[in-house]
Order: structure tokens, then C-alpha cells, then sequence
């Protein structure tokens, strides 16, 4: 039905059935929209709490690894304390037996060990090695050899200011042989 307001104008009014039916209609919408909005934000919010719960379980995670990792670091650094202590202990027992009282091979020897020929090991083989190697290594440097006895006889060392050079000695020269097979130097026949 079309009425006129005072000023003339159309104006459209609705019968108290049409407006029920669109407060009904404005309703049940609304109903559908705040429903839809209510089951995004449930969806949203579930999705938050997943992420959380994740987020979560690896931070506790990470810091159990933090943890584990700093207890493996000190795991590792008491076995590396206890086996360079051992190593220098086994360095320092052999350096006292070859050397016995002469101070000046005790120390040249400890030298050429921690100049490269010594590395931490707890193989005793490879520490022997390393001992023989040094041995050599000092012979050459000293040009003699250990001026005290190394088999514990308790007998006076064999000493003399007239000592040949060691590199003349056959021990010396088995010596040099050997570095230079180490360094692949000609042999003095092939030379020849």
C-alpha cells in the first residue's frame, strides 16, 4: 500500500505480517552470520591452540636438547681432561724412563714431542711411536744419544766430551736412513 507523508512524499509501509516476516528474515541472517563468525573463530581458535600446544612441545624440546647438549659438552670435556691427563702422564713416565737423569735430552725430547711429533692419543702404540719418532729427532739435535742408562741396571752412563757425532754412529746413521725413507730422500747408494 503507498502513502504520502505531510510533505508529499511517497512513503511505503508495510503491514504488521511483512514486517514480522522481515524481522524474521533479518534474523535467521543474522543467526547464519554470528553462527558462521562463531564457527570460524572455534575453527581459529582450535587451529591457535594446535600451534600453541607445537609451538610448545618444541620449545621444551629445544631446551631438552639445550640441555642434553650442554650435559654432553661436559660429559666430553671430563673425557678429554682425563685423557690428555693420562696422555701426559704416559709422556711424562716414558720421557723419565729413556732419560733417566740427563735433563738436557729429558728436555729436548719433551720438545720435540710438543713440536709436532706428539699428538693426544690413549693408543700406547701410537704413543710409543711418537716416543721413537722423538727419539730420533733428538739423537740428531743433541748429536748424541741419552747420556743416562735406559735399562734401570742402576750402572754409571758411558760418557765421554770425545762422543762421535751421532750421525756417524750406526745407530745415527740407522737414524737418518729412516727420516730420509720417511721424507722420501734418495738413499745415499742410489746417489752413486
Amino acid at each position: 500500500m503507498v502513502y504520502y507523508n505531510e510533505e508529499g512524499e511517497e512513503v511505503t509501509a508495510f503491514s504488521q505480517k511483512e514486517v514480522d516476516a522481515q524481522i524474521k528474515e533479518a534474523s535467521t541472517e543474522s543467526a547464519t552470520k554470528i553462527k558462521e563468525s562463531e564457527d570460524a573463530l572455534t575453527a581459529k581458535t582450535t587451529e591457535f591452540d594446535k600451534l600453541s600446544k607445537q609451538y610448545d612441545d618444541k620449545k621444551n624440546s629445544y631446551k631438552e636438547l639445550q640441555d642434553k647438549s650442554k650435559e654432553d659438552g661436559e660429559k666430553y670435556k671430563e673425557v678429554l681432561d682425563r685423557d690428555t691427563n693420562t696422555y701426559n702422564t704416559s709422556i711424562e713416565e716414558k720421557i723419565t724412563k729413556i732419560a733417566g737423569t740427563d735433563k738436557d735430552y729429558a728436555t729436548e725430547l719433551k720438545k720435540q714431542l710438543e713440536g709436532g711429533v706428539g699428538s693426544e692419543t690413549t693408543d700406547e702404540a701410537a704413543i710409543d711411536k711418537q716416543i721413537a719418532k722423538a727419539q730420533a729427532l733428538t739423537n740428531i739435535e743433541l748429536s748424541r744419544e741419552v747420556q743416562s742408562p735406559s735399562d734401570g741396571g742402576g750402572g754409571a752412563p758411558s760418557y765421554s766430551n770425545e762422543t762421535p757425532n751421532f750421525t756417524e754412529t750406526p745407530e745415527g746413521k740407522d737414524t737418518f736412513g729412516a727420516l730420509s725413507d720417511m721424507m722420501g730422500l734418495p738413499k745415499e747408494e742410489d746417489k752413486k
